[in-house]
């Protein structure tokens, strides 16, 4: 039985003195309200009350009986008319106020559902639960703070009082403050450790902050609790992913499918897995499949168009990155696939205005400085070119390509000087490029330093893993050889046994 009930069947009789003050008969209709409300009879209830009411009008039980009756029947407005009279009758009743409270909050009229609780904390300062359905209503109103502080009034009253944890925990949250959040779902846990809700509350804070074994952990223990939990899975599945073990987040995708086949973001997350694994076909299947359930993010699109391009559809890839363009605006990642996209198709000038369209939403991709870099040189806008490889290097200075590109651009604008100091940069972050010490073994050529050349397309050869660079790179280095300086230096019959 309900606090409701209980209050209309005790509480009120004993705040009432109702056999002593009001005809006998407006009791007999209140207790026949309160049979029908029982019974789930709620138009026959709001009947009694009325005929207790028309007898005894300032019989303030009635207007709860039927305050309670019209609630169940969702007339709310006329509810809270009932609760309000019935504060008219006794200002001192804590539990219409909270009643008052609890519909203004349902309705949206937060101000109002504050002023009530407030009232209720004034004439009862120990109900816990006041304080909770106030920072309930501040949570609402996006007042974080003032919701912390209610929460905290709650559980100092009532220590073991889970829900006040759990909220304060969300309002932590909100505010950016994830140690705190997990410590109160850490708390109510351990007032409540069979709680599947809050284990996975928990390990959501987990993967926030990165530790994936404990979400992981979490997830497990929410399965055992309930076995058919397909969000629970479908979280694994994600975490597996992250932790870039494709196969077992595609085998807990398959289960959160199993347990509901309607769930559009893991087949969402299994296309994301299924394209990070290389299974283009089945990404595409699965994004369009979270598509028609009606998941129409820019994700899901742009998720798909990747998946496309992947798999040599770029036309297709266009359009789908067009869709979560249009969906989501401000989305970088979007554009810049588009501008990958058009480079493919060899229409250079589009993708230069979407890359320049990530410059502007997002100052700081060096990857789109670099990737507009690369069409500016298709169309042969070379200091262009070289001045997007820059900014790409300034801002990340580690970006091996961007540094061997400019010095590919340098070496064909006849700056080998420029050049070689580009690829020497690109040597030192990846030591074994041997496209760089080809490219930087030109440069020395050019500016004639064959010594340098030799040694370059030398180690171009050592590292090489292609056959046709290879062959260049001993090409490069027979052609060293025939000149007359090179002869020289091999004038007392030094052989070079990796040149046949």
């Amino acid at each position: 039985m309900s606090l409701d009930y209980r209050y209309l069947l005790s509480h009120l009789n004993l705040e009432f003195d109702i056999e002593n003050d009001f005809d006998p008969l407006a009791k007999d209709y209140f207790d026949l309200g309160t049979v029908e409300v029982l019974s789930g009879n709620y138009q026959k209830a709001v009947g009694a009350y009325e005929q207790a009411i028309a007898i005894a009008p300032e019989y303030a039980p009635a207007y709860l009986g039927r305050g309670i009756a019209l609630e169940r029947l969702g007339e709310l407005d006329s509810a809270i008319a009932d609760y309000t009279r019935l504060i008219e009758l006794n200002p001192m009743d804590d539990y219409a106020y909270k009643k008052r409270g609890d519909l203004q909050t349902l309705l949206g009229n937060y101000p109002q559902a504050v002023a009530d609780y407030s009232r209720v904390i004034d004439l009862n300062p120990a109900w816990a639960y006041a304080y909770q359905k106030r920072g309930d209503v501040y949570f609402q109103m996006g007042d974080y703070p003032q919701a912390i502080a209610d929460y905290t009034a709650a559980i100092e009253r009532s220590p073991k009082m889970v829900s006040a944890f759990q909220n304060r925990a969300a309002a932590f949250e909100r505010l950016g403050s994830l140690i705190n959040a997990l410590s109160d779902y850490c708390r109510a846990i351990e007032l409540e450790p069979k709680d599947g809700f809050l284990l996975k509350k928990r390990a959501a804070m987990y993967e926030r902050i990165g530790d994936y074994e404990r979400a992981m952990a979490d997830y497990t223990q929410a399965i055992h609790i309930h076995p058919h939990d397909a969000h629970a899975y479908e979280r694994r599945g994600v975490l597996f992913e992250r932790m870039g073990d494709h196969v077992a987040a595609i085998q807990e995708l398959n289960r959160a499918i199993e347990l509901d086949p309607y769930c559009s973001t893991a087949f969402y997350n299994r296309g994301v897995a299924y394209e990070r694994k290389g299974s283009y076909r089945h990404a595409i299947a699965d994004y369009t499949a979270a598509i028609q359930m009606g998941l129409h993010n820019a994700q899901a699109y742009t998720g798909r168009g990747n998946a496309r391009l992947q798999s040599g559809e770029t036309k297709a890839a266009i359009e789908d990155y067009t869709q979560a363009i249009r969906l989501e605006p401000t989305q970088p990642s979007a554009y810049q696939n588009r501008g990958v996209a058009y480079e493919r198709l060899g229409d250079y000038q589009r993708a230069i205005s979407d890359y320049s369209k990530v410059i502007e939403l997002d100052g700081s991709r060096a990857s789109a400085y670099f990737a507009r870099g690369n069409a500016y040189g298709a169309i042969g806008e070379f200091t262009l070119q070289i001045a997007d490889y820059s900014k790409a290097i300034e801002l990340d200075p580690a970006l091996a390509a961007a540094h061997f590109n400019r010095g590919t651009a340098y070496l064909a604008a006849s700056r080998p000087e420029a050049a070689i100091a580009d690829f020497t940069q690109t040597i030192a972050l990846t030591p074994q490029d041997a496209q760089a010490y080809l490219k930087r073994g030109e440069a020395h050529e050019q500016m004639g330093k064959h010594q340098a050349a030799w040694e370059d397309y030398h180690a171009a050869l050592e590292y090489s893993q292609e056959a046709d660079l290879s062959r260049l790179a001993q090409r490069r280095l027979r052609r060293l050889r025939r000149r007359s300086i090179w002869r020289r230096l091999f004038r007392r019959g030094d052989s070079i046994s990796s040149i046949r």
